[in-house]
């Protein structure tokens, strides 16, 4: 069951003398889909997932409350940008199907055929606050990290400078949700 397999991997992470303070899920960035039951994104395809969605478990809640239980905090990883990943491992070759929706909230990037997610459009920035105040209304998070550090660019390339006011707008709009 899901507290089970919750538990495990909150125990594997703390040991007696270990300095762990807090436990930063990494888990949200599908692009194909919500580890997390979502009104906004689908869920993800993987078979476990969706038969614990269809039983009503929400298994991010359980991991949640075993790392409380362990009396640690709990801070959500979100990534600006995130390829395409199959639940089974390996790339999709299929965008995420809002890129096909809004060519727009995409950034062309030379090592990823599907594009990166592009933060100069105000609809993406929208669509990207409105997934975290899902999560930040829906779970008892101590913290979000906005993950740049992987899967760039997030602007259009040769125009970061001039339109850095937009991500400065979104992490703005970001806080002020939080």
């Amino acid at each position: 069951n899901a507290d089970v397999v919750a538990g495990k991997i909150a125990e594997v992470l703390v040991h007696a003398g270990s300095q762990i303070d807090a436990l930063w899920w990494d888990i949200g960035g599908s692009p194909l889909g919500c580890s997390y039951p979502s009104k906004i994104e689908p869920p993800v395809a993987h078979p476990l997932l969706k038969q614990w969605l269809s039983e009503g478990v929400d298994w991010v809640e359980h991991l949640i409350n075993e790392t409380r239980h362990r009396k640690l905090e709990v801070i959500w990883n979100h990534r600006i940008s995130e390829v395409e990943c199959l639940p089974e491992g390996g790339l999709s070759k299929q965008p995420h199907p809002l890129k096909v929706k809004h060519p727009d909230w995409v950034v062309p990037a030379s090592w990823w055929p599907q594009g990166m997610w592009n933060l100069a459009s105000a609809g993406l920035r929208e669509h990207k606050v409105a997934l975290l105040r899902e999560l930040v209304t829906r779970y008892d998070l101590d913290g979000i990290q906005i993950d740049f550090s992987r899967h760039i660019p997030c602007l259009p390339v040769g125009h970061q400078w001039e339109l850095r006011g937009q991500v400065t707008e979104f992490m703005r709009r970001v806080r002020l949700m939080l």
